[in-house]
């Protein structure tokens, strides 16, 4: 994309593109074809991220009460280059928060687009079991959370399309209070009478 005095004046394709000189002209090099990742919830080996952050991240309530921890991969790449570059004001991210590479400021695949995958995931979530997540019905998980952040996005107007979502290893965890209660037995001397909580007719060994 070429700028005249920071004004979006043209965007080229590739080959030899001719502009301005700085200070009058300025170039922002882009490529609109790469598939880029986003890593949510997890690290690749090697990469150091707070544990907390990526717990933050991927930890959320299913349907049924139960915690479950979704990582996942998200693939992207720009679809529109002056959406991208000038609609989306974003803080940006560090390494120390993406793992992988800094985010500069104004991209909105910084922040925003963690945010909005975030968003996204959790609603799906929060509306299905935990098997839904788990086996039965995770192809479906992914394609409703690219469907709704692609939405997000779209009315953000950041430039970005959304070419897959991509659930990593689940895990699961029982959110507390909603343990299951102990089997209830019957009187050995009550027969079809009544029932007690925890008995063990042969003792509790």
């Amino acid at each position: 994309m070429h700028r005249t005095f920071g004004q979006c004046c043209r965007v080229s394709a590739e080959g030899l593109n001719w502009w301005w000189p700085a200070p009058i002209g300025t170039k922002n090099i882009e490529s609109v074809e790469e598939i880029r990742e986003m890593k949510l919830g997890f690290a690749e080996e090697g990469r150091t991220i707070s544990p907390a952050i990526l717990l933050q991240e991927a930890q959320m309530i299913a349907g049924d009460l139960n915690l479950v921890d979704v990582p996942l991969v998200v693939q992207y790449r720009i679809k529109n280059l002056q959406d991208f570059l000038f609609k989306v004001s974003d803080p940006g991210e560090t390494i120390i928060t993406r793992g992988d590479t800094d985010i500069a400021p104004d991209r909105p695949e910084g922040r925003t687009l963690k945010d909005a995958t975030e968003a996204a995931l959790r609603l799906v979530v929060g509306q299905r079991s935990i098997d839904d997540v788990l086996t039965e019905n995770k192809t479906q998980v992914q394609e409703d959370t690219l469907s709704l952040l692609q939405e997000i996005l779209d009315n953000y107007e950041a430039g970005i399309e959304i070419t897959a979502v991509l659930l990593q290893r689940i895990g699961t965890r029982r959110f507390p209070g909603c343990e299951p209660r102990p089997p209830r037995q019957r009187y050995p001397d009550q027969p079809g009478g009544g029932v007690r909580a925890g008995y063990h007719p042969q003792g509790p060994g």
